[in-house]
Protein backbone atom coordinates (compact mmCIF):
# COMPACT_ATOMS: atom_id res chain seq x y z
CA UNK A 1 0.00 0.00 0.00
CA UNK A 2 1.63 3.53 -0.92
CA UNK A 3 1.83 5.64 1.85
CA UNK A 4 0.25 9.27 1.56
CA UNK A 5 2.74 12.51 1.42
CA UNK A 6 2.39 14.44 4.13
CA UNK A 7 4.18 17.07 4.04
CA UNK A 8 2.25 19.71 2.11
CA UNK A 9 0.32 23.06 4.15
CA UNK A 10 -2.69 22.45 6.00
CA UNK A 11 -5.57 25.35 5.17
CA UNK A 12 -4.78 26.91 8.27
CA UNK A 13 -1.18 27.12 7.49
CA UNK A 14 -1.54 29.06 4.09
CA UNK A 15 -4.47 31.04 5.69
CA UNK A 16 -2.32 32.38 8.02
CA UNK A 17 0.67 32.60 5.57
CA UNK A 18 -1.88 34.66 3.34
CA UNK A 19 -3.07 36.60 6.22
CA UNK A 20 0.71 37.56 7.45
CA UNK A 21 1.09 38.73 3.86
CA UNK A 22 -1.92 40.95 3.82
CA UNK A 23 -0.86 42.76 6.55
CA UNK A 24 2.50 43.06 5.34
CA UNK A 25 1.11 44.33 1.84
CA UNK A 26 -0.66 46.98 3.85
CA UNK A 27 1.99 48.51 6.40
CA UNK A 28 4.55 48.52 3.00
CA UNK A 29 1.03 50.31 0.77
CA UNK A 30 1.18 52.90 3.90
CA UNK A 31 4.17 53.77 4.28
CA UNK A 32 5.05 54.49 0.78
CA UNK A 33 1.20 56.72 1.04
CA UNK A 34 2.16 58.22 3.89
CA UNK A 35 6.43 59.20 2.28
CA UNK A 36 4.53 60.50 -0.82
CA UNK A 37 2.25 62.85 1.27
CA UNK A 38 5.17 64.02 3.35
CA UNK A 39 6.73 64.74 -0.04
CA UNK A 40 4.55 66.56 -1.95
CA UNK A 41 3.79 68.54 1.23
CA UNK A 42 7.87 69.36 1.50
CA UNK A 43 7.60 70.21 -1.92
CA UNK A 44 4.50 71.99 -1.67
CA UNK A 45 6.24 74.45 0.92
CA UNK A 46 8.96 74.44 -1.20
CA UNK A 47 7.39 75.97 -3.66
CA UNK A 48 5.65 78.45 -1.57
CA UNK A 49 8.77 79.37 -0.01
CA UNK A 50 10.22 80.67 -3.33
CA UNK A 51 7.13 82.33 -4.11
CA UNK A 52 7.20 84.59 -1.15
CA UNK A 53 11.06 85.18 -1.88
CA UNK A 54 10.32 86.23 -5.26
CA UNK A 55 7.44 88.65 -4.03
CA UNK A 56 10.12 90.35 -1.49
CA UNK A 57 12.78 90.31 -4.21
CA UNK A 58 10.75 92.36 -6.63
CA UNK A 59 9.72 94.86 -3.50
CA UNK A 60 12.90 95.08 -2.20
CA UNK A 61 14.76 95.59 -5.11
CA UNK A 62 12.76 98.43 -6.28
CA UNK A 63 12.07 100.13 -2.80
CA UNK A 64 15.23 100.08 -1.41
CA UNK A 65 16.87 102.53 -3.92
CA UNK A 66 13.29 104.64 -3.44
CA UNK A 67 14.10 108.35 -2.16
CA UNK A 68 10.26 108.81 -1.33
CA UNK A 69 7.27 106.46 -0.76
CA UNK A 70 3.30 107.05 -0.31
CA UNK A 71 0.94 104.21 0.17
CA UNK A 72 -2.32 105.04 -1.17
CA UNK A 73 -5.91 103.16 -1.08
CA UNK A 74 -5.76 103.85 -4.95
CA UNK A 75 -3.96 104.39 -7.86
CA UNK A 76 -3.63 108.38 -7.48
CA UNK A 77 -0.22 109.45 -7.19
CA UNK A 78 0.03 111.58 -3.66
CA UNK A 79 1.51 114.82 -4.21
CA UNK A 80 4.42 114.52 -2.02
CA UNK A 81 5.55 111.67 -3.66
CA UNK A 82 4.81 112.72 -7.56
CA UNK A 83 5.92 116.25 -7.56
CA UNK A 84 9.65 115.49 -6.27
CA UNK A 85 11.88 117.52 -8.65
CA UNK A 86 14.73 115.73 -10.65
CA UNK A 87 13.34 112.39 -9.81
CA UNK A 88 11.16 109.40 -11.35
CA UNK A 89 8.25 108.16 -10.03
CA UNK A 90 6.77 104.79 -10.08
CA UNK A 91 4.03 102.89 -8.91
CA UNK A 92 3.79 99.14 -7.32
CA UNK A 93 0.00 97.87 -6.90
CA UNK A 94 -0.78 95.04 -4.42
CA UNK A 95 -2.93 93.25 -6.04
CA UNK A 96 -6.28 91.73 -4.13
CA UNK A 97 -5.54 88.53 -2.52
CA UNK A 98 -6.72 85.70 -4.57
CA UNK A 99 -5.82 87.42 -7.93
CA UNK A 100 -2.83 85.53 -10.31
CA UNK A 101 -0.45 88.28 -10.09
CA UNK A 102 0.09 89.92 -6.67
CA UNK A 103 2.67 92.70 -7.49
CA UNK A 104 3.35 94.63 -10.87
CA UNK A 105 4.64 97.55 -11.62
CA UNK A 106 4.14 101.05 -13.40
CA UNK A 107 7.06 101.90 -15.20
CA UNK A 108 6.18 105.44 -16.60
CA UNK A 109 6.95 108.44 -14.51
CA UNK A 110 3.25 109.77 -12.53
CA UNK A 111 3.89 113.52 -12.92
CA UNK A 112 4.01 112.72 -16.50
CA UNK A 113 0.34 111.78 -16.58
CA UNK A 114 0.72 107.84 -16.79
CA UNK A 115 -2.10 105.85 -17.69
CA UNK A 116 -1.44 103.21 -15.16
CA UNK A 117 -0.38 100.18 -17.26
CA UNK A 118 0.98 97.49 -14.72
CA UNK A 119 3.57 95.12 -16.36
CA UNK A 120 2.72 91.85 -14.26
CA UNK A 121 6.15 91.17 -12.61
CA UNK A 122 5.32 88.13 -10.15
CA UNK A 123 4.11 84.76 -10.94
CA UNK A 124 2.68 82.53 -8.31
CA UNK A 125 1.34 79.87 -9.89
CA UNK A 126 -1.42 78.33 -8.12
CA UNK A 127 -0.45 80.34 -4.46
CA UNK A 128 -2.61 83.24 -2.99
CA UNK A 129 -0.25 85.61 -1.58
CA UNK A 130 -0.99 88.34 1.02
CA UNK A 131 1.42 91.30 1.53
CA UNK A 132 1.82 93.58 4.78
CA UNK A 133 3.20 96.76 6.03
CA UNK A 134 2.53 97.83 9.05
CA UNK A 135 3.45 101.32 8.84
CA UNK A 136 3.94 102.15 12.71
CA UNK A 137 6.59 99.90 12.58
CA UNK A 138 8.54 102.06 10.29
CA UNK A 139 11.69 102.48 11.90
CA UNK A 140 15.34 104.82 11.41
CA UNK A 141 18.49 102.32 12.02
CA UNK A 142 21.53 104.35 13.52
CA UNK A 143 19.68 107.68 13.60
CA UNK A 144 22.60 109.10 14.97
CA UNK A 145 25.15 108.33 12.74
CA UNK A 146 26.62 109.53 9.66
CA UNK A 147 24.86 107.19 7.51
CA UNK A 148 21.31 106.16 9.19
CA UNK A 149 19.45 103.56 7.21
CA UNK A 150 14.81 103.83 7.66
CA UNK A 151 13.73 99.91 7.57
CA UNK A 152 10.48 99.24 6.28
CA UNK A 153 8.85 95.67 7.82
CA UNK A 154 6.59 93.58 5.72
CA UNK A 155 5.07 90.13 6.02
CA UNK A 156 4.42 88.11 2.67
CA UNK A 157 2.17 84.72 3.65
CA UNK A 158 1.41 82.75 0.89
CA UNK A 159 -1.87 80.05 0.88
CA UNK A 160 -2.66 76.83 -1.29
CA UNK A 161 -5.89 77.14 -3.48
CA UNK A 162 -7.40 75.18 -0.77
CA UNK A 163 -6.66 78.48 1.73
CA UNK A 164 -4.51 76.85 3.97
CA UNK A 165 -1.03 79.26 5.01
CA UNK A 166 1.74 77.46 3.48
CA UNK A 167 4.46 80.30 4.55
CA UNK A 168 4.35 82.96 6.38
CA UNK A 169 7.91 85.03 6.50
CA UNK A 170 8.54 88.38 7.53
CA UNK A 171 11.20 90.61 6.22
CA UNK A 172 12.75 94.00 6.22
CA UNK A 173 13.92 96.30 3.14
CA UNK A 174 17.03 99.05 3.84
CA UNK A 175 15.66 102.21 2.51
CA UNK A 176 19.23 103.21 1.56
CA UNK A 177 18.07 107.16 0.11
CA UNK A 178 15.37 107.86 2.65
CA UNK A 179 17.02 108.95 6.01
CA UNK A 180 14.09 111.16 7.42
CA UNK A 181 10.73 109.24 8.20
CA UNK A 182 8.57 111.88 6.74
CA UNK A 183 9.87 110.90 3.36
CA UNK A 184 7.61 107.75 4.00
CA UNK A 185 3.85 108.84 3.73
CA UNK A 186 0.65 106.84 4.11
CA UNK A 187 -2.74 107.47 3.79
CA UNK A 188 -3.98 105.05 6.28
CA UNK A 189 -6.70 101.91 4.98
CA UNK A 190 -9.83 101.17 6.97
CA UNK A 191 -9.57 97.32 6.53
CA UNK A 192 -8.94 97.00 10.22
CA UNK A 193 -10.49 99.84 12.57
CA UNK A 194 -8.38 98.97 14.77
CA UNK A 195 -5.12 98.67 13.51
CA UNK A 196 -5.55 101.64 10.59
CA UNK A 197 -1.42 101.67 9.76
CA UNK A 198 -1.40 97.72 8.41
CA UNK A 199 -1.75 97.89 4.42
CA UNK A 200 -2.57 94.45 3.33
CA UNK A 201 -4.43 93.31 0.00
CA UNK A 202 -6.50 90.55 1.84
CA UNK A 203 -9.52 91.73 0.68
CA UNK A 204 -8.27 95.12 -1.53
CA UNK A 205 -5.57 95.93 -3.58
CA UNK A 206 -3.61 98.81 -2.36
CA UNK A 207 -0.62 101.06 -4.24
CA UNK A 208 3.15 102.01 -3.39
CA UNK A 209 4.41 105.56 -4.88
CA UNK A 210 7.54 105.90 -4.88
CA UNK A 211 10.11 107.76 -6.69
CA UNK A 212 13.94 107.26 -7.79
CA UNK A 213 16.53 109.59 -7.96
CA UNK A 214 17.35 110.29 -11.61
Amino acid sequence: MKKLNKNGFTLVEVTVTLAVFAILVAIASAIVVSGGNIYARNANTVKASQVSDSVYDVLNNRLSFATSIGFVKDKEADESVADVKDSYSECIKIAKKGDEVPVSINRKALKDGADFKFDEVCDTGAFDVEVSFDCDKIKISDAGSKNPVSILPLTVEVYSSEGELVVKRDYTIELLNIKDSDCITAELTKTNPEDKSVFTNTEKEFYINYTLAQ
